[in-house]
């Protein structure tokens, strides 16, 4: 369907439209695009993506971004992420572009996850009535407050009763919608990918494409004039709908445009494939910014302005781009500069005079720049000084030496010939038409003419050869600035007179001096500024804060002082510098200009000037290109910063922020951890936060720009933590944020916990009768076994001894009534079995001792070599080596135990082995396997001996035990091993089955440390 009327009323003025605004929120058009201060983010900086596809700031003053790979909340220093991480509801993490409606919530428009909306910090998915999401590319509202989405096939939706519902487009349906506009009357306008723009009201729909004149069916975005012009962003170029009539803007002809805008200033923005563009509707003036001209990348997304009229740019290569206007101007080699870096610069006849690294002198005249024809006497030889005559000759200083130059015609200057080097940092000519120049190696020259040269170094008077700076006073004395020397006075008369810095401290170089109307001097060096006055040099204590000790010039405007570093450029107001003179300030506080402030480089050339220009302008060397400054241009950002608690961790848990109702935490909370922001994106690194607990902070903390706060072991109670914050240009948000919330009492902390103490004391004290007497009950009942665990060992020790001393007491008096020697000696073989039983019960006794007493002694220990050590002590248990004994070991490995503990259990457990083997079976053997799991040791001794009987298992490591009247033992050896193996915190657990063997399992555990 189609309607000839369409162009009359599509162009209806928005309801917002003709309204004057106080602030005017766009770019002033004199300001040309490639002289904006630039910004970039990328992944380097936090983005989750450089490929973006939108940007915009809500209401909150918080920046969106949307991506294929998540949001982006970015407050100018941190990006958080919202992908299928943390929305779990996701279907993928595309999103095309972010919408605020009038009440101030959200919309978010995705590849496949349909629209996702956000209110009171909670994303929420919207759905069609059938629970299905689709891919949708736009977003608006219209005057009723409905929202109405397009999407990439399907073709429009409406928000009703928190569900999608469609909308019927006839023929249009499968048209992807990429834009929708709303004017006043309540026409909705689609721009469509293949169909050009639809008009729709009240079920109608009118169709305007490239037979009507539209440049192209592919449609990407619409934007409303004040004046009710409709303007159409296409594949090629840019439709105007007007009561005036309809036409194409020629100056977009050609250009794929992905997102209009108009500003305040009547300026119509178009990001494209091809860069940033900008026409003035008013004056027709076009301007262009690609990356040509530096932009990082020419496929631009989307573009808005923030509340401090900065213009923001999301790219599809480069991620985000912020322009503004800044109070710099920069002239770099994009503008004609031979280098960008500049060691001086000069001013002559209103034309300014750059010298550069590369050896050659850039000529700055008004907004041209151009080269100062010379020859290739300085080729790579970095420009030192500029200096010139009234008759127009021109002295230009190098490492080289000195070359004069007048009508064309070049001339070097041999300075050795005088006895001083060529390395001339510095030309001053003198009133009466001397010219003085510093040297980096011999001092000073004085030169009059070739023959009234004069040289002033270490062995006439100067303090140091190194100089850097030359000052001349109205009374035609020098000022001299060294490095190391100090300060020195080179007088008419030619006696000089030296004023040493800090007591003649070695290293600290004079930069530049500055003569004040009064004949004081500022210096500028590098460990700070310091004050020549009444011949006495005294440093100035700059604010901690500026972070700039390196001052390698000063000038005097006004009553601004103006400071070059490596950082920047420091203002600092020369009234406060006197004040600290005086005693009346102890820090001189000050602000630091730089890349924020639209330094395209915010590093001074080091040990160079600036200059002040006739126009009042500063011209600053940097190693970027020149850096001017206009002091008129500066202006305070009135902005008052909105301030947020974004994040709120007890012991590590994240807690969630909703509707500001206070947090209740658990009693025995330890660790409060808070994060807060400010939005005041100019010059995020210069905002400042103060932060306040209430009850628990008398004053607010002034943490600087640290960005959270931490508080640990809060009592019990309500709270309130509150933080402000300033812009960058110290304008304080003083009502900032608050975050309210309750610590909750422990049990014992309530009031009924003290009720029920008053009851529960008195039971105590009945109770503590009671177990006293319990407790007494108990001892005794542990003192009655000790003393039944000590008469049995008693008996049985004295029974042990008893026996074996018995039988040789026997055996001696059988072998003394024996006749024959062979009788004797078997008695005295039988004497001998009985003390070697004696001598081994004493040592089960003695190991029983050691164990007890003696503390554990971690080494490092070789348990296949330990096993083996104990089968050769054993040898003699088998004499006829009829037992297989074998050690496996699945790896070797540095093992740490008390090597004499385990010494003793594998003594006992090896030697029972031996002594209860089986002599029946044609094989008898004794495998010791050795294994390592983590940080123990497993120790497995099997044999195939006469075994056990299951009932004696649980038994056999008490003190004493027999299994049976044959034993060979004291009874006292596997008691021994588990109060060994307690003592190495192990475990031993035994298996066995009558006359099949026995099988002991040794558990150790690696000790941490050797002592």
């Amino acid at each position: 369907m189609r309607r000839t009327y369409f162009s009359t009323c599509i162009f209806i003025v928005l309801s917002f439209a003709g309204l004057a605004k106080e602030n005017k929120i766009g770019i002033d058009p004199s300001k040309a695009l490639n002289s904006l201060s630039m910004d970039q983010w990328t992944g380097k900086d936090g983005l989750i993506s450089n490929n973006l596809t939108s940007v915009n700031q809500s209401s909150s003053k918080f920046i969106w971004v949307t991506s294929f790979n998540g949001i982006l909340r970015f407050d100018g220093v941190d990006f958080k992420l919202y992908d299928k991480s943390n929305l779990p509801f996701l279907q993928s993490n595309g999103f095309y572009k972010s919408f605020e409606d009038s009440r101030g919530n959200l919309w978010f428009v995705s590849q496949s996850s349909g629209v996702i909306n956000y209110s009171g910090n909670t994303f929420n998915q919207v759905l069609s009535s059938e629970h299905s999401s689709h891919s949708v590319r736009c977003i608006a509202e219209d005057r009723d407050g409905k929202i109405w989405f397009g999407t990439n096939n399907e073709g429009v939706f409406i928000v009703k009763d928190s569900t999608l519902e469609k909308v019927d487009l006839g023929e249009f349906n499968a048209i992807p919608i990429m834009d929708i506009k709303v004017n006043s009357k309540g026409q909705l306008l689609f721009a469509t990918n293949g169909a050009g723009i639809l008009s729709y009201k009240n079920n109608q729909i009118e169709q305007y494409s490239t037979t009507d004149g539209l440049n192209n069916n592919s449609v990407n975005k619409l934007v409303m004039a004040p004046d009710g012009s409709i303007y159409a962003g296409t594949f090629d170029g840019i439709y105007q709908f007007s009561e005036r009539g309809n036409k194409r803007i020629s100056q977009f002809d050609g250009l794929e445009i992905n997102d209009l805008y108009i500003d305040d200033y009547n300026n119509l923005w178009a990001g494209t494939e091809q860069g940033l563009y900008k026409l003035n509707l008013t004056d027709n003036s076009f301007d262009n910014f690609t990356e040509a001209e530096g932009l990082p990348a020419n496929q631009i997304s989307s573009l808005c302005f923030d509340h401090e009229n900065s213009l923001w740019l999301s790219t599809k290569k480069a991620g985000l781009v912020r322009l503004r206007i800044g109070f710099f101007k920069n002239i770099t080699n994009v503008d004609g500069l031979s280098s960008n870096n500049v060691n001086i610069i000069v001013e002559n006849n209103n034309k300014y005079y750059v010298g550069c690294d590369d050896g050659k002198i850039s000529v700055v005249d008004g907004k041209n720049v151009s080269q100062l024809a010379m020859k290739s006497t300085f080729f790579n030889i970095g420009i030192r000084d500029i200096n010139f005559s009234e008759d127009g000759e021109i002295l230009v200083a190098s490492y080289r030496g000195l070359t004069a130059i007048k009508n064309g015609k070049e001339s070097f200057i041999d300075l050795n010939q005088y006895g001083a080097s060529s390395d001339v940092r510095r030309i001053l000519r003198g009133k009466d038409g001397t010219i003085w120049l510093g040297t980096r190696s011999s001092g000073v020259v004085k030169y009059v003419n070739s023959k009234n040269v004069t040289l002033y170094n270490s062995v006439n008077g100067l303090k140091s050869d190194y100089i850097l700076a030359l000052e001349e006073t109205d009374n035609g004395d020098i000022y001299v600035g060294t490095h190391s020397g100090g300060l020195s006075l080179i007088k008419k008369s030619g006696k000089v007179v030296n004023y040493p810095i800090e007591d003649g401290k070695a290293g600290i170089l004079i930069f530049n001096i500055q003569i004040l109307p009064d004949n004081n001097l500022w210096l500028a060096t590098n460990v700070g500024v310091y004050k020549f006055a009444n011949e006495t040099i005294r440093r100035i204590n700059l604010d901690p804060d500026l972070k700039a000790e390196t001052i390698f010039d000063v000038i005097v405007e006004n009553d601004n002082a103006w400071l070059s570093t490596n950082l920047g450029v420091i203002r600092v107001s020369v009234s406060d510098l006197d004040k600290y003179i005086k005693g009346e300030l102890s820090i001189v506080s000050g602000k630091m200009f730089d890349r924020y402030d639209g330094m395209a480089s915010q590093e001074c050339t080091g040990a160079t000037r600036m200059t002040l220009g006739s126009d009042g302008k500063i011209w600053i060397p940097t190693l970027g290109g020149v850096a001017l400054l206009d002091p008129k241009n500066i202006h305070t950002n009135e902005s008052i910063p909105k301030v947020y608690i974004t994040e709120f961790r007890s012991d590590f848990k994240e807690r969630e922020l909703v509707n500001e109702q206070p947090i209740v935490i658990d009693a025995g909370t330890l660790r409060y951890e808070f994060h807060f922001t400010s939005l005041s994106y100019i010059a995020p690194p210069k905002v400042k936060f103060k932060y306040r607990l209430k009850g628990i902070d008398r004053d607010w903390i002034d943490t600087g720009i640290e960005r959270e706060a931490l508080y640990t072991n809060l009592p019990y109670g309500d709270y309130e933590f509150a933080v402000i914050a300033s812009n960058n240009d110290g304008i304080w948000n003083d009502q900032g944020a608050v975050l309210k919330f309750r610590v909750e009492p422990f049990f014992y902390e309530t009031t009924l916990f003290y009720i029920l103490l008053i009851a529960v004391i008195g039971l105590i004290i009945w109770g503590i009768f009671i177990w006293r007497v319990h407790n007494i009950e108990r001892v005794n009942a542990e003192l009655r076994k000790l003393n039944e665990e000590l008469d049995r060992f008693v008996y049985s020790a004295s029974h042990d001894l008893r026996a074996p001393l018995s039988s040789v007491l026997g055996l001696v008096e059988i072998a003394r009534l024996e006749p024959t020697i062979s009788a004797k000696d078997e008695c005295l073989g039988m004497i001998n079995v009985s003390i070697q039983k004696l001598d081994g019960f004493i040592n089960d006794i003695i190991d029983y001792s050691r164990n007890q007493r003696i503390d554990i002694q971690p080494d490092h220990v070789d348990i296949e070599k330990e096993v083996n050590d104990v089968f050769d002590d054993l040898k003699f248990l088998d004499k006829d080596g009829r037992i297989e004994k074998s050690v496996t070991q699945i790896e070797k490995r540095d093992f740490i135990t008390d090597g004499r503990r385990l010494s003793v259990i594998l003594k006992n457990l090896i030697s029972n082995s031996i002594r209860y083997h089986d002599l029946e079976k044609d094989n008898p053997f004794i495998k010791v396997e050795i294994l390592y799991k983590a940080n123990i040791a497993i120790i497995i001794v099997k044999d195939n001996g006469i075994g056990i009987d299951s009932h004696h298992l649980e038994n056999i490591f008490k003190m004493f035990y027999r299994a049976d009247e044959t034993s060979k033992g004291s009874g006292l050896g596997l008691y021994i091993v588990k109060e060994t193996v307690d003592k190495l915190n192990g475990k031993i657990e035994v298996s066995s089955r009558k006359n099949e063997g026995t099988t002991f399992t040794l558990t150790i555990p690696l000790l941490k440390s050797i002592k």
